[in-house]
């Protein structure tokens, strides 16, 4: 079992934003680290939460959440994925 302080090391955000423009693609802009306010890890370790400081989610910028290679199953086999993308378009 991973203590949640080695979770903590081993987990890392970013934000970014692609800016419009008539051309198609657009460079990765204003790429932001974002802290992880807290994690926790269930007590199966199967699922992880993560929560980020109040105003680090902005509409209209990508969050990608990376997992170091040190997170592996339960038999010790690497995950299929490390990364998680998500582009958040709006706030209720």
């Amino acid at each position: 079992m991973l203590a949640e302080t080695a979770v903590a090391g081993i987990c890392n955000v970013q934000s970014w934003y692609y800016p419009y423009r008539s051309a198609y693609g657009a460079p990765r802009t204003d790429t932001r680290n974002i802290p992880l306010q807290k994690t926790t890890l269930s007590d199966d370790d199967t699922r992880l939460s993560v929560v980020l400081p109040d105003g680090a989610l902005v509409p209209g910028r990508v969050y990608a959440l990376m997992l170091g290679s040190q997170i592996r199953g339960a038999a010790g086999e690497s995950m299929a994925t490390r990364e998680a993308f998500y582009t958040l378009n709006r706030l209720k």
